[in-house]
């Protein structure tokens, strides 16, 4: 039997695939238990409402179908018009992982949409 550092090596892999494992759960906890959002910018106007000012690509907000210029208009059914401009955001934002419904008026029509929230990048 072959010693690491005073260890047999049977013992040494069972040691490294722990890590390993904590490190994983560590990295999906994060992922699936923090902080999130759609990650758009978003600009707010009385005459307008809540209008989507910048979709980056590769976002959350992009593979969801939101685009630049949408105007939301629901979130989880409530009325964006009913809702202070810091509700909006507090609304989209969320635990990573889980998904929110909003609508969006776009050329004339509503479209629903279904977004998952991701985690912040630092």
């Amino acid at each position: 039997m072959r010693y690491v550092r005073g260890v047999t090596r049977p013992k040494a892999i069972v040691v490294g695939w722990t890590l390993a494992l904590g490190s994983l759960l560590a990295g999906l906890l994060m992922a699936c238990g923090g902080p999130g959002g759609i990650h758009a910018r978003m600009g707010y106007s009385e005459e307008h409402g809540v209008r989507v000012v910048d979709v980056p690509p590769g976002s959350a907000a992009e593979r969801g179908g939101l685009r630049n210029g949408d105007r939301i208009v629901s979130i989880e059914g409530t009325p964006t018009s009913d809702l202070a401009y810091q509700e909006v955001v507090e609304r989209l934002r969320g635990t990573s992982g889980t998904r929110v419904e909003i609508e969006v008026e776009r050329d004339g029509e509503v479209v629903p949409l279904e977004l998952l929230r991701e985690p912040y990048q630092r």
